[in-house]
């Protein structure tokens, strides 16, 4: 593994905790350590999944990062490992808690959550043009099932503009008054702690900072 991993789960939680993927904490727990990772074919072989599943994740998932976590993704589901056996699998000594929160990021998310208007279409449609292929872990990080993430791939293949601001009207669909500024900040901010994912998402970031600053003053 690149790095130790981040971010643990709730306080108190032991080492003999089986991650099950559908506890909203366990399925973050899962999406920050497949960010961590940079090889899809050395995971492959660290998870000892077979060949054809291995085939079948790098066809149908061209980046990598999401080759990635749909290979840890299928393990956990799989084999329903402890804490202590993904640490072991993985060649690490644990799992440490992370804060990227500087005082700076605290108070633009409180004054975001001052915000309680809707979300505006421009920029859920600014958003889109900008997440490019990082989409799928903004909607994990904003509690969308991964089973609409596959179906939205699925309706819409090879189109991540279209598949990104679809995924960001249902998530505004579903949650209503609590789709507010300060999720979709917390969401960008989670990727962005995360070196692997930086360049990916940086326009995306960039713009979201931009808009509000613009538009709400922040």
């Amino acid at each position: 593994m690149d790095s130790q991993l981040l971010q643990e789960l709730p306080s108190g939680t032991t080492t003999n905790v089986h991650l099950n993927p559908l506890v909203p904490d366990h399925f973050t727990l899962i999406t920050d350590i497949s960010i961590q990772l940079s090889d899809p074919e050395r995971l492959y072989k660290m998870l000892h999944l077979d060949k054809t599943q291995f085939e079948r994740i790098v066809y149908d998932h061209k980046g990598c990062a999401e080759q990635i976590f749909q290979l840890l993704y299928t393990w956990i589901c799989d084999r329903k490992p402890t804490i202590a056996e993904v640490c072991t699998v993985l060649g690490v000594t644990g799992i440490t808690p992370t804060a990227n929160d500087d005082s700076n990021t605290i108070q633009i998310r409180e004054r975001l959550r001052e915000w309680r208007v809707s979300l505006s279409d421009e920029l859920l449609l600014k958003l889109s043009l900008s997440l490019q292929g990082s989409w799928q872990f903004i909607a994990r990080f904003l509690g969308i099932p991964e089973v609409y993430i596959t179906k939205i791939m699925r309706e819409s293949p090879h189109k991540c503009e279209e598949q990104a601001f679809e995924m960001l009207k249902e998530w505004q669909m579903k949650q209503g008054d609590r789709a507010t500024y300060d999720h979709i900040f917390i969401a960008l901010m989670r990727l962005w702690s995360f070196e692997s994912m930086r360049g990916d998402v940086h326009t995306a970031y960039d713009c979201f900072l931009k808009y509000v600053d613009i538009h709400l003053k922040i």
